[in-house]
């Protein structure tokens, strides 16, 4: 073949692998439940993740198998819920949102390997681990998970909130954090990304893409042009279905009479 379509094939075959890996058909398929059931899907990402490679090699002085782990750079997609996602209230698109606010529901495991990833405070994340978990939980819970006891249900988890927005300059520099020297004299306020749990700040850094962006892709099952969030099948199926039931049950009468 000649160069570029095989550098073409190699690039897909890449992708294809990556996808696999990072099992975005499972994420997509949240995605795609949502969109249709609530009426938008929410696809966060992509974002480079740090991945070890269990590897062994044989020592050929002593012909046994040596563990020699690699770590290896790879992308990854995240499906937020609906129920865990807060945007700017006035906003009624993702580029017209001036932040917005993820939540996490975790478990000590989870919170304890956060300090492997980047710039998360490990002091922070060890006092939090100290208190104990935070998680209250909420009053539609009981028919979301269809529990019929909610009082003993995520009371072992912490709830996490992740920030992607703007914050005031000033305040930025207050917090430790520097500024670089173009974004000094061009911006009032610069795009942040913060973890917060209980008071204590997890993570603050600057936005690291380039340009500064909120990683989130909004897909609705059918816009609603006046708010964020979409319209779902089962609404838009309501009115018709409400008119079959109506004449189902007058059908049921009449044959009883």
């Amino acid at each position: 073949l000649p160069r570029e379509p095989m550098i073409t094939k190699n690039m897909e075959k890449l992708i294809h692998d990556q996808l696999d890996e990072s099992q975005a058909i499972t994420v997509l398929r949240h995605v795609l439940f949502e969109m249709c059931l609530l009426g938008t899907g929410i696809l966060k990402g992509p974002f480079t993740y740090d991945k070890t490679l269990h590897k062994w090699q044989k020592d050929f002085d002593t012909g046994e198998s040596v563990y020699t782990p690699q770590d290896k750079s790879v992308p990854r997609v995240e499906a937020v819920s609906c129920w865990d996602f807060y945007p700017d209230p006035d906003a009624v698109n993702i580029q017209d949102a001036d932040y917005v606010i993820q939540r996490h529901v975790m478990n000590r495991s989870q919170v304890r390997d956060l300090a492997n990833r980047p710039y998360f405070r490990k002091s922070a994340i060890i006092d939090l681990l100290e208190n104990g978990p935070n998680y209250e939980t909420r009053s539609y819970e009981t028919a979301l998970y269809d529990r019929e006891n909610q009082e003993e249900f995520n009371k072992n988890r912490y709830e996490i909130l992740e920030y992607w927005g703007t914050m005031d300059k000033d305040f930025v520099e207050e917090t430790g954090i520097d500024i670089p020297t173009d974004l000094k004299t061009e911006l009032d306020e610069v795009q942040i990304n913060a973890w917060i749990c209980n008071g204590h700040i997890l993570r603050l850094v600057l936005n690291p893409f380039t340009p500064a962006r909120i990683p989130f892709m909004i897909a609705p099952y059918e816009i609603n042009p006046y708010q964020f969030f979409g319209v779902g099948i089962p609404e838009n199926m309501d009115d018709a279905q409400t008119i079959m039931n109506g004449h189902a049950r007058m059908a049921i009468d009449n044959l009883a009479l």
